[in-house]
Parts: C-alpha cells; sequence; structure tokens
C-alpha cells in the first residue's frame, strides 16, 4: 500500500534537508525503503511502498544527520531496531523452508550472510546477531531471491515471505 500523505510529506522534508537529489532519493527509496518500480517509476505511491519500508527510510535518515522535530533523535532508529528482530525471524523461517524443501544445508545460512556482509563495516559476519536493521534487510532480499528462484527451478511452492 502506498505510503500515506504525511508520510509522503515528511520523506519530502527529509529530502530538502539531506540535500538529496531526486535521483539520490529514488535510490534510497528503492534500496532502503524496498519500493519496486512501477510503471518504470520509483515512488513513495507505488504500492510496494510500506510501513516497514518507511520506518528503514526514516532511520537511514537519522542516520545521515535528519532530526525528526517530533518524535526526536533516535525514535526511528528505536523502531528499525525492532523491525530487525522481525526480519532476523524471516530470516529463519525462510532457512527453515528451504533446509525443509532440501534447497538450502544446515549451515547455509551463516555462509551466505558472510558472502553478503562482504562490505559491511567493520567486518564481514557469518552472525545475524551482529547485523543491524540495514544489513538485516539486505541478507533477507538476498535470502529470498536466491531461495525462490532455486524452488522455481525445482518446481518447488514455498510460502512467500513479506517484510
Amino acid at each position: 500500500m502506498p505510503w500515506e500523505n504525511k508520510q509522503k510529506a515528511a520523506a519530502h522534508v527529509v529530502k530538502t534537508q539531506l540535500g538529496w537529489n531526486d535521483p539520490q532519493y529514488r535510490l534510497v527509496l528503492q534500496n532502503i525503503a524496498g519500493i519496486r518500480p512501477a510503471m518504470g517509476k520509483i515512488s513513495s505511491a507505488n504500492h510496494s511502498a510500506d510501513n516497514a519500508g518507511f520506518v528503514r527510510f526514516m532511520a537511514f535518515a537519522e542516520r545521515n544527520g535528519f532530526v525528526d522535530s517530533k518524535n526526536g533523535q533516535g525514535y526511528w532508529e528505536q523502531e528499525a531496531t525492532k523491525q530487525c528482530a522481525r526480519i532476523h525471524y524471516k530470516i529463519r523461517e525462510l532457512d527453515k523452508s528451504g533446509q525443509a524443501a532440501g534447497i538450502l544445508h544446515e549451515y547455509a545460512l551463516a555462509g551466505f550472510v558472510e558472502r553478503q556482509t562482504q562490505e559491511r563495516p567493520p567486518a564481514p559476519t557469518r552472525e545475524l546477531s551482529e547485523l543491524d536493521w540495514e544489513w538485516s534487510y539486505k541478507v533477507l532480499e538476498g535470502l529470498k531471491a536466491w531461495v525462490f528462484r532455486e524452488a522455481r527451478k525445482r518446481g518447488i511452492s514455498l510460502r512467500p515471505l513479506g517484510v
């Protein structure tokens, strides 16, 4: 469901205050908020825009210097940290589904996390517990792409996961 008008307005305040140009803003919408293109356009009005993505967007903005005058510094980071626990749960559930379907080995998740976090400062990790919300989301999206692609190749139906 598209972001509400007050969420869209907040996103545009962030864009202005942080000095993001339009391509930078759309890149954050796509890579942080997880908004997929609709009719070739990335927008907070797209149906893939959701509340979880808005929380990630605002937390990313806080990390880049934005201060929410209504909720205060750190509010969105705390909300994103709560979301991180839900993302870890979804990663573990997808890992279990992949193992049950014979797609993943019981130790595959640790290696996958390490490969996905090669660019992570200060160093790559094999442990989900060491990942913040931003890296956790990247791992979840990468794992979904890999596992569901393998399931399609093998003609296996897995329960789709949402974020």
